[in-house]
């Protein structure tokens, strides 16, 4: 079996992280080709540019720049793959079985980041036809009843394989990544070469499926570990400080991060809390502790205790802090500024909770020192902290910048 492929390659720019990468329907349907040994012709333009804004967990693409694709007067093409990042050529039924993944075609061009009615009567010609649930809206109902197969993704949900006399749903099962571009091209074009060589609908979805699974696995992240410091009981922290810990600790829970804290013997603390809101959240906890023994104050805030056999005020908070790929400091006295100072040390991002009494608040804002490594970013909600957390830890993973003391 050979197919032809007429896509678009793209240069990927994240604009959180400033991380550029290669992409672009083109990049993920070859990559899917050449893995699984599938031969392919390709057709292509110019290299467009995409700015990808991540939020909420999801993916937003914003075209910048797309190539025109000129079609060569060839004739005998069978399998055929349109997928574009607007549109670069007009549509039209190429090759025996042609298949399109219409996303580029719905983007309004003339609008970055708007979508247009896009009804074009060659539609009915393809057999198959891929979108999301929002791109297909923009074709009409009467146009979609006349396609003899549409492939609806339903983001992490699924997807849905329609006919004319038949729907098919596909679930799918939940998979932490870094980010989920390409999946829809690795499933288009699993789905389609599959369908071509077999007329399965089943068994080609069912094989687009554990495509995407394997696809999205070589994307797994690691959950971020995020800290939160802050003032021990003999503090004496109001009421509102301890629910606001606890609220932070819900939203990493949430956010599926890993709530890192410094697990007192004696006492309880507004790290503890915020253990307490994770867990009370579902969410994972580890506990560093000090000295010797796994007896801590509060032993069901912790899935995990870490013993350093440290001394309190020193060792330990080395440990503790270089777990961490970012932290959250709520008020706090000489242990968190002890913390946040080694945090500084070690190019970790600190994120300091603002109109609060202790170090937190008074630093806010500011650099530690006139080295002015990290700065002390302000954060005044428990969503705004957690927000900053995740957004600063993912910046200073992708950039690759490694801690120094």
């Amino acid at each position: 079996m050979s197919i032809t492929i007429i896509s678009s390659f793209a240069e990927d720019r994240f604009m959180d992280t400033g991380r550029v990468a290669e992409g672009g329907p083109a990049f993920f349907i070859t990559q899917f080709c050449q893995k699984n040994m599938i031969p392919y012709n390709l057709i292509t333009g110019t290299k467009g540019i995409v700015a990808i804004e991540q939020k909420n967990d999801q993916e937003k693409g914003y075209i910048t720049r797309a190539g025109k694709i000129i079609l060569p007067q060839k004739k005998g093409m069978s399998c055929v793959l349109i997928s574009t990042l607007l549109d670069e050529f007009p549509l039209q039924p190429c090759g025996v079985w042609c298949c399109v993944d219409i996303q580029g075609y719905v983007r309004d061009k003339d609008n970055t980041g708007f979508k247009k009615v896009y009804d074009n009567p060659a539609l009915e010609q393809c057999a198959v036809v891929k979108g999301t649930a929002e791109e297909l809206s923009y074709i009409s109902t009467d146009r979609l009843k006349k396609i003899p197969l549409v492939l609806k993704t339903e983001g992490s949900r699924g997807f849905s394989i329609i006919t004319r006399t038949k729907e098919y749903v596909f679930w799918s099962k939940p998979i932490m990544t870094q980010d989920t571009i390409g999946a829809g091209d690795t499933l288009f074009a699993a789905f389609c070469t599959k369908y071509y060589a077999n007329k399965n609908i089943v068994e080609s979805a069912q094989y687009a499926q554990q495509s995407v699974e394997a696809f999205l696995g070589t994307k797994i992240r690691p959950l971020l570990q995020i800290g939160v410091m802050g003032s021990a009981a003999d503090l004496a922290y109001p009421r509102e400080l301890r629910i606001f810990a606890e609220q932070v600790g819900e939203l990493l829970a949430k956010k599926g991060c890993i709530t890192v804290y410094g697990a007192e013997k004696d006492s309880d603390s507004l790290s503890t809390a915020a253990a307490r809101g994770a867990k009370k959240s579902g969410g994972k906890t580890v506990g560093v502790t000090y000295g010797r023994g796994k007896e801590i104050y509060d032993k069901k805030s912790a899935d995990i205790i870490i013993v350093t056999g440290s001394d309190r005020g020193g060792g330990r908070e080395f440990v503790l802090v270089n777990s961490c790929d970012a932290i959250i400091a709520i008020s706090g006295g000489s242990g968190t500024l002890t913390e946040l100072a080694i945090g500084y040390q070690s190019n970790i991002p600190l994120i300091c909770v603002t109109g609060v009494d202790g170090w937190s608040g008074k630093i806010a804002g500011t650099f530690i020192d006139e080295r002015k490594r990290v700065q002390c970013l302000k954060a005044e909600t428990p969503e705004e902290a957690v927000r900053l957390a995740i957004v600063e830890a993912n910046k200073k993973i992708n950039s690759g910048i490694q801690q120094t003391i």
